[in-house]
């Protein structure tokens, strides 16, 4: 899991500042015992994005090991489409990981051929990022977690425009 979720970031997060490492990590970190409380749930789906994106990444750089290309293609597609399983799950939990959650399964459907999900999508969580007040600035809070939401509501503002054009301008990549 950490050579997957070092790939994720190593690969996407230079485009895509959605996920606050230091505030990512320690979640992750507390639960690799194997252990996760319900409450957990909409992490645990946006830990099965980053690391299904971390997996599809490394299956692109296992280019002389075939075998090791397709099982990593075979847990991207296995992670993020079991995360994407829990769509409206995700969007019942409005809280920052679920949003999170759905901005990365937008992007990634965006370049997986599925552009018209993706500008849904975007466009569903956006909606859920206003009902728990991204778009506001916080009256209070720890700079780490004023930095995370700033990053997230960015993030979604910016990618739902970029998708936005793509399917207005029909060039799919």
């Amino acid at each position: 899991m950490r050579l997957l979720l070092d790939e994720y970031f190593d690969a996407v997060h230079w485009f895509s500042l959605v996920i606050y490492e230091p505030r990512f990590r320690p979640k992750f970190e507390s639960i690799t015992d194997g252990m996760a409380y319900p409450a957990q749930k909409s992490f645990l789906l946006l830990l099965s994005v980053v690391l299904g994106m971390g997996a599809w990444y490394r299956s692109h750089k296992d280019t002389k090991d075939t075998r090791s290309s397709k099982t990593h293609k075979d847990w991207a597609s296995s992670l993020v489409h079991g995360a994407g399983s829990q769509l409206s799950e995700l969007m019942d939990q409005a809280s920052i990981a679920s949003v999170q959650a759905c901005i990365l399964l937008g992007s990634y459907y965006v370049y997986h051929g599925k552009p018209n999900l993706s500008f849904s999508l975007l466009g569903a969580t956006i909606r859920t990022a206003q009902a728990i007040g991204l778009h506001r600035q916080p009256l209070r809070g720890d700079s780490d977690s004023v930095e995370e939401r700033k990053r997230v509501w960015w993030t979604i503002y910016t990618w739902d425009r970029q998708v936005a054009q793509i399917v207005a301008n029909g060039v799919y990549y």
